[in-house]
């Protein structure tokens, strides 16, 4: 059984299709000695071939994914004796009920807390990375429908978000995202920076 010493702390990397969230989740993984979990590897067979037919995913589409991505970080916390201290998330939480989502099936364990990394790329270096990228179930037709599901997490209106420029090379994006984080995780004691 786990010991309740301190909150598990989850970082999301969040933003469209190609803003990086994958190539940053296990570039940060590795830098910070954390677990990483590829939210596109959660989806149904059924959603990897709507999408690969070049259909948006609805609502009713995403909601049993974002189960599957809660699920399966509370289990790596909850069924360790040791559990991390910290878990990356690659996952798109493009609009505000889904980041809402993660946080209410956390909301009662003081033991977790959630973070929102939001890669802020634009939309000529989106097009350009999916131009470039083979074999991936999102094609270019459907960033469209990504920007209008897009509701841009501020740092104003909602908990523990992080905007970054997904526009830049990766180490520097993950060099913002530690430079970011580094603060409020060490005054909580939460994750060692080295």
């Amino acid at each position: 059984m786990k010991q309740n010493l301190l909150p598990t702390q989850i970082l999301v990397i969040m933003g469209t299709s190609a803003s990086g969230k994958s190539h940053i989740g296990h570039y940060l993984s590795k830098t910070l000695s954390l677990p990483f979990i590829d939210g596109d590897d959660l989806h149904s067979e059924s959603n990897i071939q709507k999408m690969c037919s070049g259909l948006p995913l609805t609502d009713t589409d995403r909601f049993p994914w974002f189960r599957s991505i809660l699920n399966t970080f509370l289990s790596l916390i909850k069924e360790s004796s040791n559990p991390p201290k910290g878990i990356i998330i690659a996952c798109s939480a493009l609009k505000k009920s889904y980041r809402d989502f993660l946080r209410e099936g956390i909301s009662k364990d003081n033991s977790v807390k959630i973070w929102f990394v939001y890669l802020k790329t634009s939309k000529k270096v989106l097009e350009e990375r999916i131009r470039r990228r083979e074999g991936h179930f999102m094609k270019l037709g459907m960033l469209e429908s990504q920007f209008k599901d897009l509701e841009e997490p501020s740092e104003k209106d909602e908990e523990r978000i992080v905007v970054v420029n997904g526009n830049n090379q990766a180490d520097e994006v993950v060099k913002e995202i530690i430079e970011k984080v580094r603060e409020p995780l060490m005054k909580e004691e939460m994750i060692c920076f080295s």
